[in-house]
C-alpha cells in the first residue's frame, strides 16, 4: 500500500510503498494513506526541484569564496542568482529552465 510521509508541518515529503505495520513503526504518526492528489505530486515535484537547485548552488559555492578573483566571481553569479530564482519562473515546477553553467 502506498503511503504519504509528512513533515512536522503535515506537508507531504515522500511517498512510499510499504504495509501498515512498517509505517507506523518508522513514521509515528507522520503519514497517511496515499491518494492520487494532483496537489502533492505537484508539491514533491517542487520539493525535488528546490533539492536539485540546493545541490547546484553548493556545487558552485567555491564561485563566491574570498580567495577567488573578482572576475570569476561576475562570471559565475548570474548563474547562481538564476538557480535562486527557478522557484519564481511560471511554469514551476511542472516546466523549469535551468540556466547554463558559464
Amino acid at each position: 500500500m502506498k503511503h504519504e510521509i509528512l513533515n512536522d508541518e503535515g506537508e507531504v515529503i515522500n511517498i512510499i510503498v510499504a504495509d501498515r505495520n512498517f509505517v507506523e513503526t518508522h513514521y509515528q504518526g507522520k503519514y497517511r494513506e496515499f491518494k492520487e492528489d494532483p496537489e502533492v505530486l505537484k508539491n514533491l515535484l517542487a520539493v525535488e526541484i528546490r533539492y536539485k537547485r540546493d545541490v547546484l548552488l553548493k556545487e558552485t559555492d567555491w564561485t563566491q569564496a574570498a580567495d577567488v578573483p573578482q572576475a570569476i566571481k561576475d562570471k559565475w553569479a548570474p548563474y547562481r542568482q538564476a538557480l535562486r530564482d527557478v522557484p519564481q519562473q511560471d511554469g514551476f515546477p511542472t516546466d523549469v529552465s535551468w540556466p547554463i553553467q558559464p
